[in-house]
């Protein structure tokens, strides 16, 4: 593959012809877009691809996750200052290949940043990693259901002033 100017690669996902996961690509300013990787044309290796995604001055895409709505319900965001949000997965609408305006996923104060997402269900439990090398797992179950608009909730145990997450799993 040959990136040009500024481009880089943010992480490769493994999909299958006749996918039944949605990919979502999102930013640290808390944008995203959720797609149909079949509707994605197939390209060759040499080929540079197109135009993906308008972004807004200084934000950039952080990560891409697969998303399977038949076996999750859920989507977490999580934020660099130790915030997370839950959501219902239908409340993130698939949006075509063509279309390249970002939705807003998470409201973020100047401070914060996205971090990572997560297809989940009540029972997972998400493990939270700190710039300090120190973890911690969340629990679902215990994350106060949201809405697109909804702010998110301090829900780490550790001070995010000092510990930053620098990411998550789900375990």
């Amino acid at each position: 593959m040959d990136l040009s100017g500024d481009d880089r690669i943010v992480k490769g996902i493994v999909t299958s012809i006749k996918s039944n996961k949605d990919l979502l690509v999102y930013t640290k300013y808390g944008m995203g877009q959720r797609l149909d990787p079949n509707s994605i044309r197939i390209t060759s290796q040499s080929a540079k691809g197109g135009n993906g995604f308008k972004l807004r001055s200084g934000d950039e895409i952080i990560g891409c996750f697969t998303i399977n709505p038949e076996e999750n319900q859920y989507i977490v965001y999580v934020t660099k200052n130790g915030k997370m949000r839950l959501n219902l997965i239908d409340y993130l609408p698939i949006r075509d290949s063509k279309h390249d305006s970002m939705v807003k996923l998470i409201s973020l104060n100047d401070r914060d940043k996205l971090v990572g997402v997560i297809g989940c269900n009540k029972l997972d439990k998400i493990q939270v990693f700190f710039d300090d090398e120190t973890n911690e797992i969340v629990e679902v179950q215990h994350l106060e259901e949201g809405t697109m608009s909804s702010e998110p909730k301090k829900v780490t145990k550790k001070n995010a002033v000092t510990s930053n997450i620098v990411k998550v799993k789900l375990v």
